[in-house]
């Protein structure tokens, strides 16, 4: 029986290696780049082009090198330095959809993306030019990965109304990793060194390292570690996003909306990101305390809500120059405007 299984492992071996010999050399190469750019001319209109390319038999996958994506404009959507997807023989084994192994390194996005309609060719995906249906919980179809993975990231959003900026965010060193078995369990880990995010041209976070780790959880997610650490800001909170769905139903619930729900505690933090938000001057000093953000995303014909609540204590806090001294606060924002539920002044240790 041994010696039967080494004959197996070995003609296995052989088999991987006459097939890697026959599909990495330069002639298959050419071969797969024109079958790409093919695939890519029938279908989209995205040009891509790539350094280098290469296909191995065992185990089965494809790395392709140097690659820039653009659009129909010349506008680069995408630039990575490689791509690696390789299918799981366990996944063919068990006959299961979830097959590939994705590995991106060093991507750059760009974001908003152009229209959908100017990155595929719609009579093509006759799907998607249907009337848009209710979103139905859990979906009919899984992933066709089952573990995706990004290092070295970088994304940028800029959200602009004409001429003017509304949000900016940078994220750089962005890792990730996507691990999806089914619909019942999958998570996400999400780690970038430096985060950056403007609102109408204001910063917020400088230089920010962010730590987030999502799993799923009982209709919906949840955190097992969500941190922000900067010069200015350090914080630790949970993250809980619930899944609004209608009753269990034979054809599937239907998703009709996201609550979500944070809860941080900020350990310090610096006056100075409300001055630059609100455009005060001579504002400074050291807070601590903790926010809690609802928030409603529907996903039907109702309108977004939020409430904030929060108390924080500052020491040595200056807003506009004014002292706040050691002035322990609790306070609601709600979309109307922001009130006070108590404010006590400290000095000297007394009120």
């Amino acid at each position: 029986m041994f010696k039967k299984l080494l004959v197996f492992l070995a003609i296995l071996m052989l088999v991987g290696y006459l097939g890697n010999l026959l599909l990495d050399n330069p002639y298959m190469h050419g071969v797969i780049r024109r079958a790409i750019n093919h695939q890519l001319e029938e279908y989209t209109h995205i040009n891509m082009s790539f350094e280098a390319v290469g296909a191995k038999f065992m185990p089965p996958g494809i790395e392709v090198y140097g690659i820039e994506v653009e659009d129909a404009q010349n506008k680069e959507l995408l630039r990575a330095s490689h791509i690696k997807a390789s299918v799981s023989f366990k996944a063919l084994l068990f006959s299961r959809k979830e097959l590939f192994d994705i590995e991106i390194t060093e991507p750059r996005v760009q974001l908003p993306l152009p229209p959908i309609e100017q990155l595929l060719r719609m009579e093509k995906f006759p799907e998607l030019l249907e009337p848009n249906e209710p979103i139905v919980w859990p979906p009919k179809k899984p992933l066709p990965f089952y573990r995706l993975a990004i290092s070295n990231g970088q994304v940028s959003l800029h959200l602009k109304d004409k001429d003017k900026e509304l949000l900016g965010v940078l994220v750089s060193g962005l890792d990730a990793e996507a691990i999806f078995r089914s619909w019942s369990s999958y998570s996400l880990n999400i780690q970038s060194s430096k985060t950056n995010v403007s609102v109408e041209g204001k910063s917020l976070l400088m230089e920010s390292k962010i730590d987030l780790r999502l799993r799923s959880a009982r209709e919906g997610l949840k955190t097992d570690v969500f941190r922000i650490d900067s010069t200015e800001l350090n914080s630790l909170g949970a993250l809980n996003i619930a899944f609004e769905l209608t009753p269990p139903n034979p054809n599937g619930r239907i998703l009709k909306g996201l609550n979500i729900r944070l809860d941080h505690r900020i350990r310090e933090a610096n006056f100075a990101i409300l001055g630059r938000f609100l455009d005060v001057k001579d504002t400074d000093g050291l807070l601590a305390g903790k926010v809690d953000l609802s928030l409603l995303i529907p996903f039907d014909d109702r309108k977004a809500a939020w409430e904030l609540d929060g108390d924080a204590v500052s020491k040595n806090g200056r807003i506009a120059g004014f002292k706040l001294l050691d002035t322990k606060t609790e306070f609601n924002i709600r979309p109307e405007g922001m009130s006070f539920e108590k404010l006590i002044v400290m000095k000297q240790g007394k009120e």
